[in-house]
């Protein structure tokens, strides 16, 4: 009897060392906060009259290398759109001009999923010199839709792919 007790206290002592030891080091090293992640990608809705809820989005580029590709509405963890609604006036191949808007030296799209109806929106840069630089921010990616759709909101995914560097990916924040 005696040494099983001396065995549990041993087991618990085991037990309460690595805990100690390893939930700080856990902690210290775990996912990083949203304010420490190198890019943010904020969003702002906006009702300007009956069928018509648009979505302006931000780049924050705080990782060393220029960003070359914003996407919303893309998993890239499980390389799946996820965007339930389509832009205005969107016929599967081509979109009015009114139903979204770029920043100068980049270019809009919609990418359908062939086997799915969820699709993903990209804004591709077109020049070098319109990148988004290390440090900077720029906004000005809109796009245009009949209804509200949480996918395109706080909370919905994008994906920045980066000059120099692997996609980063997060979760959209709302813009201050």
């Amino acid at each position: 009897m005696e040494t099983h007790l001396l065995t549990w206290r041993k087991t618990l002592l085991t037990l309460f060392m690595a805990v100690a030891t390893c939930v700080p080091f856990a902690l210290a090293t775990g996912n990083p906060k949203s304010s420490d992640q190198p890019v943010q990608v904020f969003v702002r809705k906006f009702q300007p009259g009956p069928k018509r809820v648009e979505y302006h989005y931000s780049v924050a580029n705080g990782s060393a290398f220029p960003i070359l590709k914003l996407l919303v509405g893309f998993d890239e963890y499980y390389g799946r759109p996820l965007l339930n609604s389509y832009p205005v006036g969107w016929d599967g191949d081509t979109i009015p001009g009114s139903s979204f808007r770029s920043p100068p030296g980049w270019q809009f799209a919609v990418l359908p999923t062939e086997e799915d109806s969820l699709i993903e929106i990209t804004w591709t840069n077109s020049s070098p010199t319109t990148a988004i630089r290390r440090g900077d921010s720029l906004g000005g990616f809109v796009v245009v839709l009949e209804r509200a759709d949480s996918t395109y909101d706080v909370g919905g995914m994008w994906t920045t792919y980066i000059m120099g560097d692997s996609p980063r990916f997060g979760a959209l924040k709302r813009a201050k």
